[in-house]
Parts: structure tokens; C-alpha cells; sequence
């Protein structure tokens, strides 16, 4: 068996081993730096994402007090509705998305 100072001898010797050498890693690393910035128009496209579905969500919350004012139905009702609407919203994204990618693949096919 090994005794200690051999196996810490051993591990000293692994310790000088280098891959890459400092200076080239630092030269490389300068030359191919990327412009990491995030463009305006993906704030843009937040900003109105944001918007749409805090209008959305709006709409949904005023839909419910018309819907009980107007009809007088109770809140079991109302929470039923809501759900059926949220529910067609899902698969309408759903849908699109799909549809989306599949006509994008019959574009390239055709």
C-alpha cells in the first residue's frame, strides 16, 4: 500500500498539470467575445405581452360582475363559465401553436 506522502506526492504532480495556459485562454477569450446585449425589441415584445394579458385579465374579472348583474346568476355559475372560457383560450393557443408548426413544415415540404 501507498503511504501518505507518496499519495500527496502524487497528487502534487497531478496539480502541475495544465491544459491551457493562461495567457492563450485570456487572449482567446478577449478575441471571441459576444455581444450579449438583449435588443429593445424583446423589452418591446414584454412590455405588450404584459399589457395584453393584464387587459385580459381585466376583462375576465368585468365579464363576471356583467354576467351576475345582468343574468343574476350566482358564483358557482359564473366560476363555471369562467372556466369554460379559460379552457377555450388553452386550446385555442394550443391549436395555433401546432398549426403554426405545421404549416411552417408544409411550407418546407411544398
Amino acid at each position: 500500500m501507498n503511504s501518505v506522502t507518496e499519495q500527496n506526492d502524487e497528487l502534487k504532480e497531478m496539480d502541475d498539470i495544465k491544459i491551457v495556459h493562461d495567457e492563450t485562454a485570456a487572449s482567446t477569450v478577449n478575441a471571441t467575445a459576444v455581444d450579449a446585449t438583449v435588443p429593445a425589441q424583446v423589452y418591446v415584445l414584454c412590455v405588450v405581452y404584459i399589457l395584453c394579458m393584464l387587459g385580459f385579465t381585466v376583462y375576465q374579472s368585468m365579464f363576471a360582475l356583467y354576467v351576475i348583474e345582468l343574468y343574476g346568476l350566482n358564483s358557482l355559475e359564473v366560476g363555471y363559465i369562467t372556466l369554460v372560457l379559460a379552457s377555450l383560450v388553452i386550446l385555442g393557443n394550443f391549436i395555433f401553436v401546432n398549426g403554426a408548426k405545421y404549416i411552417g413544415n408544409c411550407k418546407q415540404l411544398c
